[in-house]
């Protein structure tokens, strides 16, 4: 499963993507347990976010 972390800010809204933890192509970075990490370190204090989850068919 593959989710998106959507930021916004500056107008702009940024993407990016995870897999989920027991994915085999995910990396340390690309799990989804470590996106709060990656809030912390590439995005403004308080900027708002939201998880996008495709729902299977």
């Amino acid at each position: 499963m593959i989710l998106s972390l959507a930021i916004g800010g500056y107008e702009q809204l940024r993407l990016k993507g995870f897999y989920d933890d027991q994915n085999p192509k995910a990396t340390f970075d690309t799990k989804f347990s470590t996106f709060e990490d990656y809030l912390y370190e590439y995005c403004n204090f308080g900027c708002r976010f939201f998880i996008v989850k495709q729902i299977e068919n």
